[in-house]
């Protein structure tokens, strides 16, 4: 088995799930829980300015609160495995100094 299939088998066993709280998230490997993840409410994101574009999504600058700036990634269409997996990955490097902090998802229209 080469680390490609490994990972990918990996990924294909990943699952989200809604805590009680339902401010957080779960992502789930066996049953077992691998990472929480915070969900913010997207009515508190206002004045999107897009920043940047790809094939699969769409990147803006925008305000929480009307405070705190931050980047939002809007996928140009829904593939619930493609972000589980990418939400995963981005929390494994989370602390890293050269990557861009990952805070949490929302949901917007």
């Amino acid at each position: 088995m080469t680390l490609d299939s490994c990972a990918m088998s990996i990924f294909e066993m990943l699952r989200l799930e809604v805590c009680n709280t339902k401010s957080r998230l779960k992502i789930l490997l066996d049953d077992e829980i691998v990472q929480l993840v915070h969900s913010y409410d997207p009515q508190n994101f206002g004045n999107f300015t897009e920043i940047a574009s790809g094939g699969s999504a769409l990147v803006y600058n925008v305000y929480w609160k009307s405070t705190s700036r931050f980047a939002i990634k809007k996928y140009k269409s829904f593939n619930k495995e493609a972000i589980i997996n990418e939400i995963y990955l981005t929390g494994m490097v989370n602390p890293h100094q050269n990557i861009i902090q990952f805070y949490g998802v929302t949901k917007l229209k």
